[in-house]
């Protein structure tokens, strides 16, 4: 059986791509805090629904990233046979 090597850069690559989502989601948060006059304490405790929240982004890009990059693929395989 193979082994699967996830080389360095990936895993750096999908930490930042992660991180991103952490962010924006708690951008997201402070918005709505603002908007709706809430507690800025409201930032801190509700921390773990915005990890969860980030974590369903990450994995709809992925999704997205996964489909574009095999119709890209196929699309390049097409473009090659042709020559």
């Amino acid at each position: 059986m193979k082994d699967i090597v996830i080389k360095k850069q990936r895993i750096k690559v999908e930490f930042y791509i992660f991180l991103a989502c952490v962010v924006a989601m708690e951008l997201l948060n402070v918005y709505a805090i603002v908007v709706e006059d809430g507690k800025w304490s409201e930032l801190f405790m509700s921390l773990g629904y915005v990890c969860v929240a980030a974590a369903v982004v990450y994995v709809v890009l992925a999704v997205v990233r996964l489909v574009v990059g095999f119709v890209w693929h196929k699309i390049a395989a097409k473009g090659k046979k042709r020559e």
